[in-house]
């Protein structure tokens, strides 16, 4: 069987799919990431775009700046640009990696077109909020049943779609509450993580240095994870706390590697997130705060988690208090997560894991039965907003308005008193 040409994209999310690209290169598979979105935080490819994408993105880029009126002509022009792109990909690719469930056209209807050519196509949606229900996610204060019931559907309706004409659908066990088909489990595949250079305890002054980089402060906790520093600052003068929004991704790994412990996030949902990956690259142990822990100690083996410093959000302080107070002890984790990270998450071990999904082989154990999805507290919001998102939606529409055959079980719900007010 010849081996696979593999495009990947239409967005690059935290450089996943640069270094997955590069991962694919290393085992002799040839792979080209094309992106329609300009990324934000510095993220670069090693070949340019082709020019229908780079046309794509001057078109994203007015859409952004012209005044409503002038957008109907960016966002034809924006559609235009994505048809040449997909015709120009069909001659050259024989498989599809779409990221963050993203396809080149919109809506996703290139999909059937692609599966009619007989294309493999590989569609991921675990990365976060692309497939999590919107009710264990980040939603505007004070919003409506009936948006959120509205937007529920939507994801619904979109995971649908991708679920009947994608090849093989990857997610995430504790997103995935809407999938109906197996699919593969994103996590058991891991996060492609290149070498860096280590930081050693030589490195560094006797000054403990506790790092967070939110790229998006409302959603990653910044102000829970602040207050847990305040606590720990109080009677700890040897310690320093710096905290880095939305700056390059060079000055990130810049300031992980001037640090002695980063805090990721308070809410998190994966035990380790591309900043922990890249800190676990540095050889520097980051602590991450969630509910989701005996979830992951059910799906993983020891050999397969990757050695963090976890904590119920609400024990962030005393956590980050035990890590800086037993720094040895916490550089060992580092040690620990570094050789992690080169041993599971390398870019080629993850490509040779990625490319047997390609070719239709994944291992079985990292296949998911949905119906085995039972997290139901989400990522970015303590679990009472949650709590209340669920009730507004059972209140309007029944327990049927959550679209999760798990949800009666995960939320303590009895079906027969959850019926729609009237």
């Amino acid at each position: 069987m010849p081996r696979p040409t593999v495009f990947l994209g239409p967005l690059e999310i935290s450089g996943y799919y640069g270094n997955l690209e590069a991962g694919l290169r290393e085992i002799g598979t040839a792979a080209r990431l094309v992106t329609l979105h300009p990324n934000p935080f510095g993220f670069t490819q090693s070949t340019p775009n082709p020019w229908p994408a780079r046309a794509a993105q001057r078109w994203v880029l007015r859409h952004r700046v012209w005044p409503t009126p002038l957008r109907l002509i960016s966002g034809g022009m924006f559609v235009l640009s994505s048809i040449a792109l997909l015709l120009w990909t069909i001659p050259r690719f024989s498989h599809y990696v779409f990221s963050w469930g993203t396809t080149i056209l919109p809506r996703g209807l290139d999909l059937p077109i692609l599966r009619f050519l007989g294309k493999t196509v590989v569609v991921v949606v675990g990365h976060g909020s692309e497939a999590r229900p919107p009710y264990m996610g980040t939603q505007p204060v004070g919003i409506t049943a009936d948006r959120l019931a509205a937007e529920t559907a939507s994801v619904v309706r979109r995971l649908r779609h991708i679920e009947r004409w994608a090849t093989t659908v990857v997610g995430l066990p504790t997103t995935s509450q809407f999938l109906t088909r197996p699919f593969v489990d994103f996590y058991a595949v891991g996060l492609p993580t290149p070498p860096a250079p280590v930081v050693t305890p030589s490195s560094l002054s006797d000054e403990i240095v506790v790092l967070h980089v939110p790229s998006k402060p409302e959603v990653k906790g910044s102000a829970l994870i602040r207050a847990a520093m305040d606590e720990v600052l109080a009677t700890r003068p040897h310690v320093r706390y710096v905290e880095l929004t939305g700056r390059p991704h060079d000055e990130i790994l810049s300031a992980i590697a001037s640090s002695s412990l980063v805090v990721d996030q308070a809410w998190s949902d994966i035990p380790m997130a591309v900043v922990g990956t890249e800190a676990a690259a540095q050889g520097v142990a980051t602590v991450i705060g969630g509910y989701a822990w005996a979830e992951w100690e059910r799906l993983l083996d020891d050999d397969s988690r990757p050695p963090t410093i976890t904590s119920a959000p609400e024990d962030l302080a005393s956590t980050i208090a035990r890590a800086v107070d037993d720094i040895a002890g916490t550089r060992q984790i580092g040690t620990d997560a570094r050789a992690f990270v080169t041993r599971r998450w390398s870019l080629a071990a993850v490509a040779t894991r990625f490319e047997s999904i390609l070719l239709g082989d994944p291992d079985p154990h990292w296949v998911v039965d949905p119906t085995d999805v039972s997290y139901a507290w989400g990522c970015g919001v303590p679990r009472e907003r949650v709590e209340r998102l669920v009730a507004s939606l059972v209140e309007r529409g029944g327990i049927r308005a959550l679209h999760w055959r798990g949800a009666a079980a995960a939320y303590g719900i009895d079906q027969a008193e959850a019926e729609p007010r009237t």
